[in-house]
């Protein structure tokens, strides 16, 4: 104990000469505060202290972003007519890819590795030491490539954003691998809490996929990190931006079948959506164009997808809360299938058509230079599975379907699947829904989803990347 509060003492001392010596060009007043209370508070007091403070900055960063990007969206969706509308679904795609790839090549000089797999590198083979530029980097990228229609999701954007700001906090004050490991995994938590509002699937997140070996009074710091970003999230973010979803029904055991059966469905969708972004990435980084070149073909293959299916357009939120509130109409108003009859089948047939090209959407917005990740595309289509499952169950007959029940359980069991989470599935879903009750559907859908996706790998996609590289995370 002595030879450690000795350390943090010679610690505080080199701070104060650097103070001294280069005054606040060099280091800020605050910091020397915080370096104060760093030896005078115990280990777990500074971790709980740190958890606040990383949380509170990761979750102020998602809100930004997503604000940012819900404005972006507004404009170009509800305040456009739709003649003009085709246009931007040709235009702003395209132009958001190219836009990101030219960031990355003149600001951040061809450094654009994105992704929970980053983090996870980062934690074992890099000591949890993350690049402080990554603590804007993303959010510039993604609000770039996202805001202007990229097929992806901000939410691992603000997660690797999150994990930065833990890790260069920890390295500001000098904290060991293990603390700097839980402060990047707090901030990566406080972003995933406040994109969602959900403070419990932002520490399911982090124990499924950043952490093992997590000891109770490690878990105070992330808990108190998912709260502060949560809250930020709820207090400064309007109503319409928040991930909500008000309408459902009661749950009935009678409808359990139905939830086994779409456990499957979206089990199997899940390999397909982890196929399909495979063979596209594999596609990519096999053709002979420079970056720039990438950029614009997959920007030209993801506008064509826009404009002839509009909800492939950004992160689709808004389509999954069309298809829980029965507003199925204007999921396809605006695109060309307006001009022919309506019914049932033309529905059907447009919603199958939308969940096999997302999976192409957003592997072509993120592997051709576009910024973003798989948590809002998971959850998009699988939503929609669900709703087309629904769909298909009333047509042939069957009655009392619990509509938008399905809906949210396809998007856990999607997002299960496909991310390998089924405990941050569960969690998500039923915090975003207030269905507490929904537990026992969501978790028969989600681990059997899971389940099918383990049997077909047993490592998860972000991990058979690292792996594909030659880079070793266990």
């Amino acid at each position: 104990m002595k030879i450690h509060n000795k350390k943090k003492y010679l610690s505080f001392l080199k701070f104060k000469r650097d103070f001294q010596e280069y005054g606040l060009e060099k280091a800020r007043s605050y910091e020397l505060i915080l370096h104060w209370l760093n030896n005078r508070l115990s280990r777990n007091q500074f971790l709980v202290l740190s958890g606040i403070l990383v949380g509170c900055t990761a979750g102020l960063a998602g809100v930004i972003l997503k604000t940012l990007v819900h404005t972006i969206h507004n404009f170009i969706i509800h305040k456009v007519h739709f003649e003009y509308q085709i246009l931007f679904y040709i235009v702003f795609p395209f132009l958001g890819i190219v836009l990101t790839t030219s960031i990355v090549l003149t600001i951040f000089k061809g450094q654009d590795r994105k992704g929970i797999g980053a983090i996870l590198y980062e934690i074992a083979q890099n000591s949890s030491i993350v690049a402080s530029v990554k603590m804007y980097s993303q959010i510039i990228q993604s609000a770039v490539t996202v805001g202007l229609g990229g097929s992806a999701g901000l939410e691992s954007p603000i997660a690797v954003t999150g994990a930065a700001i833990g890790s260069n906090y920890a390295q500001t004050y000098r904290l060991s691998y293990k603390e700097r490991t839980l402060l990047l995994a707090a901030g990566a938590t406080a972003g995933i809490a406040s994109a969602f509002n959900a403070p419990i699937a932002g520490i399911m997140f982090a124990f499924e996929i950043l952490l093992t070996g997590v000891v109770f009074t490690d878990f105070i710091p992330l808990v108190v990190a998912a709260v502060c970003g949560s809250l930020l999230s709820r207090i400064l973010l309007q109503e319409d931006v928040l991930f909500r979803f008000y309408t459902r029904e009661a749950f009935n055991y009678k409808n359990v079948p139905y939830y086994l059966i779409l456990g499957i469905v979206t089990g199997l969708y899940a390999r397909y959506f982890v196929v399909i972004s495979q063979k596209v990435e594999h596609f990519i980084k096999g053709l002979k164009l420079s970056r720039m070149r990438k950029a614009m073909f997959g920007g030209l293959v993801l506008s064509l997808l826009c404009v002839l299916f509009p909800p492939l357009f950004g992160e689709g939120y808004e389509t999954v809360k069309a298809f829980t509130n029965g507003n199925t109409h204007s999921i396809i108003k605006n695109s060309f299938f307006r001009y022919f009859e309506i019914g049932d089948w033309t529905i059907i047939i447009f919603l199958v058509l939308v969940c096999l090209l997302k999976a192409f959407a957003t592997s072509f917005t993120i592997f051709s230079g576009g910024n973003g990740g798989n948590f809002a595309p998971s959850l998009f289509a699988g939503g929609t599975v669900g709703y087309l499952f629904a769909l298909v169950c009333q047509h042939i007959g069957f009655t009392d379907v619990p509509v938008t029940n399905l809906v949210l359980v396809g998007m856990a069991g999607a997002m299960s699947g496909v991310l390998y989470a089924p405990l941050t599935a569960i969690f998500l879903i039923a915090e975003s829904s207030f269905g507490y009750d929904l537990f026992i559907p969501l978790m028969i859908a989600s681990i059997i989803s899971y389940l099918i996706a383990k049997w077909f790998s047993p490592i998860s996609p972000e991990l058979n990347s690292l792996a594909d590289e030659g880079k070793n995370i266990y």
